[in-house]
Protein backbone atom coordinates (compact mmCIF):
# COMPACT_ATOMS: atom_id res chain seq x y z
CA UNK A 1 0.00 0.00 0.00
CA UNK A 2 1.38 3.08 -1.13
CA UNK A 3 0.76 4.89 2.98
CA UNK A 4 1.08 8.49 1.23
CA UNK A 5 -1.12 8.06 -1.28
CA UNK A 6 -3.72 6.59 0.75
CA UNK A 7 -3.33 9.74 3.40
CA UNK A 8 -2.83 11.96 0.32
CA UNK A 9 -6.35 10.49 -0.85
CA UNK A 10 -8.19 11.92 2.72
CA UNK A 11 -6.88 15.42 2.90
CA UNK A 12 -9.42 18.20 2.33
CA UNK A 13 -12.40 14.97 2.05
CA UNK A 14 -13.39 15.10 5.96
CA UNK A 15 -12.53 11.55 5.83
CA UNK A 16 -11.19 10.22 9.01
CA UNK A 17 -8.23 7.71 8.53
CA UNK A 18 -7.57 4.74 11.35
CA UNK A 19 -3.92 3.97 11.27
CA UNK A 20 -1.98 1.59 13.50
CA UNK A 21 1.42 3.73 14.46
CA UNK A 22 4.67 2.23 15.24
CA UNK A 23 5.88 4.85 16.98
CA UNK A 24 5.38 8.07 19.95
CA UNK A 25 5.08 6.91 23.66
CA UNK A 26 2.74 3.76 22.27
CA UNK A 27 4.07 1.95 19.92
CA UNK A 28 1.60 0.03 17.95
CA UNK A 29 -1.53 2.26 19.05
CA UNK A 30 -4.55 2.78 17.33
CA UNK A 31 -5.25 6.23 16.07
CA UNK A 32 -8.32 7.86 13.86
CA UNK A 33 -6.49 10.64 12.34
CA UNK A 34 -7.87 13.41 10.11
CA UNK A 35 -4.80 13.94 7.60
CA UNK A 36 -3.73 18.13 6.76
CA UNK A 37 -0.46 17.83 4.78
CA UNK A 38 2.48 15.77 3.87
CA UNK A 39 6.14 17.73 4.59
CA UNK A 40 8.57 15.61 3.23
CA UNK A 41 8.98 12.16 5.28
CA UNK A 42 6.02 13.87 7.72
CA UNK A 43 2.23 14.25 7.81
CA UNK A 44 0.85 17.11 10.26
CA UNK A 45 -2.48 14.97 11.22
CA UNK A 46 -5.24 15.99 13.61
CA UNK A 47 -5.14 13.10 15.99
CA UNK A 48 -8.73 12.23 17.35
CA UNK A 49 -7.07 10.55 20.44
CA UNK A 50 -5.55 13.14 22.16
CA UNK A 51 -7.51 16.08 20.61
CA UNK A 52 -3.75 17.41 18.95
CA UNK A 53 -2.58 18.28 15.96
CA UNK A 54 0.66 16.00 15.98
CA UNK A 55 3.50 15.10 13.57
CA UNK A 56 3.70 11.81 12.41
CA UNK A 57 6.61 9.70 10.68
CA UNK A 58 5.41 8.39 7.48
CA UNK A 59 7.20 5.23 7.56
CA UNK A 60 5.34 3.90 10.92
CA UNK A 61 2.10 4.70 9.71
CA UNK A 62 -0.02 1.40 8.62
CA UNK A 63 -3.27 2.19 7.71
CA UNK A 64 -5.95 -0.29 8.46
CA UNK A 65 -8.84 -1.07 6.31
CA UNK A 66 -11.85 0.53 7.44
CA UNK A 67 -14.96 1.46 5.89
CA UNK A 68 -14.69 5.46 4.66
CA UNK A 69 -16.06 7.66 7.68
CA UNK A 70 -16.02 11.11 7.51
CA UNK A 71 -14.60 13.49 10.61
CA UNK A 72 -17.10 14.32 13.50
CA UNK A 73 -16.52 18.28 13.48
CA UNK A 74 -18.06 17.60 17.25
CA UNK A 75 -15.30 14.96 17.73
CA UNK A 76 -12.90 17.56 17.90
CA UNK A 77 -12.15 20.53 20.57
CA UNK A 78 -9.63 22.49 19.20
CA UNK A 79 -8.36 24.77 21.63
CA UNK A 80 -8.03 21.45 24.58
CA UNK A 81 -4.64 20.72 23.32
CA UNK A 82 -1.80 22.89 21.83
CA UNK A 83 -0.48 22.28 18.44
CA UNK A 84 2.25 19.84 18.86
CA UNK A 85 5.56 19.04 16.88
CA UNK A 86 7.20 16.11 16.49
CA UNK A 87 6.50 12.75 17.87
CA UNK A 88 5.98 13.58 22.20
CA UNK A 89 4.41 11.93 24.94
CA UNK A 90 1.93 13.17 26.78
CA UNK A 91 4.16 15.21 28.99
CA UNK A 92 5.92 17.03 26.06
CA UNK A 93 2.63 17.43 24.77
CA UNK A 94 1.97 19.55 27.86
CA UNK A 95 4.69 20.87 28.99
CA UNK A 96 7.76 20.98 26.35
CA UNK A 97 11.13 20.01 27.85
CA UNK A 98 10.07 19.67 31.33
CA UNK A 99 10.51 16.34 31.77
CA UNK A 100 14.26 15.85 32.75
CA UNK A 101 13.46 19.92 34.95
CA UNK A 102 11.12 18.08 36.60
CA UNK A 103 12.67 14.71 37.44
CA UNK A 104 15.91 16.96 38.56
CA UNK A 105 13.81 18.53 41.06
CA UNK A 106 12.92 14.96 42.75
CA UNK A 107 9.64 13.99 40.76
CA UNK A 108 8.67 10.91 39.03
CA UNK A 109 7.32 12.13 36.04
CA UNK A 110 4.33 9.00 34.67
CA UNK A 111 1.66 9.22 32.28
CA UNK A 112 -1.18 6.97 30.73
CA UNK A 113 -3.10 7.55 27.43
CA UNK A 114 -5.96 5.66 25.71
CA UNK A 115 -9.08 6.60 22.91
CA UNK A 116 -10.51 7.82 26.42
CA UNK A 117 -8.09 10.29 27.45
CA UNK A 118 -4.92 10.43 29.36
CA UNK A 119 -3.48 10.93 32.54
CA UNK A 120 0.00 12.93 33.62
CA UNK A 121 1.34 11.89 37.58
CA UNK A 122 4.06 13.24 39.77
CA UNK A 123 5.06 11.18 42.52
CA UNK A 124 7.17 12.23 45.03
CA UNK A 125 10.22 10.15 46.87
CA UNK A 126 9.41 7.87 49.60
CA UNK A 127 11.06 9.44 53.19
CA UNK A 128 12.46 6.09 54.05
CA UNK A 129 14.04 3.66 51.47
CA UNK A 130 14.09 4.03 47.62
CA UNK A 131 11.65 4.62 45.22
CA UNK A 132 8.72 6.57 44.94
CA UNK A 133 5.33 7.04 46.93
CA UNK A 134 2.30 4.76 44.71
CA UNK A 135 0.10 7.57 44.63
CA UNK A 136 0.71 10.72 43.08
CA UNK A 137 1.19 14.12 44.59
CA UNK A 138 0.00 16.11 41.53
CA UNK A 139 -2.44 14.86 38.76
CA UNK A 140 -3.55 16.51 35.63
CA UNK A 141 -6.68 14.31 33.49
CA UNK A 142 -8.04 15.00 30.46
CA UNK A 143 -11.14 12.62 30.10
CA UNK A 144 -13.84 14.44 28.08
CA UNK A 145 -16.36 12.00 28.09
CA UNK A 146 -18.16 11.75 32.23
CA UNK A 147 -18.51 8.38 33.50
CA UNK A 148 -21.08 7.32 36.06
CA UNK A 149 -21.44 4.16 38.00
CA UNK A 150 -25.02 1.84 37.26
CA UNK A 151 -26.30 -1.07 38.88
CA UNK A 152 -26.40 -3.54 36.26
CA UNK A 153 -29.25 -5.87 38.11
CA UNK A 154 -26.87 -8.75 38.51
CA UNK A 155 -25.62 -9.79 41.70
CA UNK A 156 -22.38 -11.78 42.67
CA UNK A 157 -21.84 -15.04 44.43
CA UNK A 158 -21.91 -13.25 47.43
CA UNK A 159 -25.34 -11.57 47.02
CA UNK A 160 -23.34 -7.92 46.10
CA UNK A 161 -24.65 -6.11 43.34
CA UNK A 162 -22.35 -5.58 40.29
CA UNK A 163 -21.26 -2.07 39.11
CA UNK A 164 -20.30 -0.91 36.15
CA UNK A 165 -18.78 2.58 34.83
CA UNK A 166 -20.68 3.80 31.98
CA UNK A 167 -20.34 7.46 29.60
CA UNK A 168 -22.54 9.68 30.25
CA UNK A 169 -21.92 12.35 27.77
CA UNK A 170 -19.37 15.04 26.98
CA UNK A 171 -17.63 16.69 29.62
CA UNK A 172 -18.13 20.58 29.88
CA UNK A 173 -14.59 20.55 32.02
CA UNK A 174 -12.73 17.74 31.20
CA UNK A 175 -9.53 19.05 32.71
CA UNK A 176 -8.51 18.37 36.13
CA UNK A 177 -5.83 19.02 38.49
CA UNK A 178 -5.63 16.71 41.78
CA UNK A 179 -2.84 17.17 44.26
CA UNK A 180 -2.29 16.58 48.25
CA UNK A 181 -4.72 19.98 49.34
CA UNK A 182 -7.78 20.26 46.44
CA UNK A 183 -8.69 19.26 42.73
CA UNK A 184 -9.88 21.85 40.39
CA UNK A 185 -11.53 21.14 36.73
CA UNK A 186 -11.32 23.39 33.14
CA UNK A 187 -12.60 23.24 30.30
CA UNK A 188 -9.90 24.02 28.60
CA UNK A 189 -5.86 23.38 28.23
CA UNK A 190 -3.80 26.49 28.84
CA UNK A 191 -5.17 27.12 32.66
CA UNK A 192 -4.92 23.66 33.37
CA UNK A 193 -1.52 22.92 31.88
CA UNK A 194 -0.16 26.55 33.91
CA UNK A 195 -1.67 25.48 37.07
CA UNK A 196 0.50 21.96 36.47
CA UNK A 197 3.53 23.77 35.75
CA UNK A 198 2.89 25.48 38.87
CA UNK A 199 2.79 22.62 41.26
CA UNK A 200 5.27 20.54 39.22
CA UNK A 201 7.85 23.29 39.87
CA UNK A 202 7.47 23.94 43.52
CA UNK A 203 8.76 20.47 43.77
CA UNK A 204 7.85 17.36 45.86
CA UNK A 205 9.40 18.45 49.19
CA UNK A 206 6.89 21.96 48.98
Amino acid sequence: MDVAKRLEDAMGTGELVSIRYHGGSQPGAIRDIAPLAIEGTKLRARCYASHTVKTFSLDKIEPLPTPARTADPARWQAGWFPDVEGEPDAVEDICPGSRERWAALGWSVRETADGSGFALRLHRPKKRGSGFLAAPCVELCFTPMRRRVVMTGDVTASGAAVLVEVEDGESARPWRLRTRSDTRTWKHYDKAAAAFREAADRGPGA
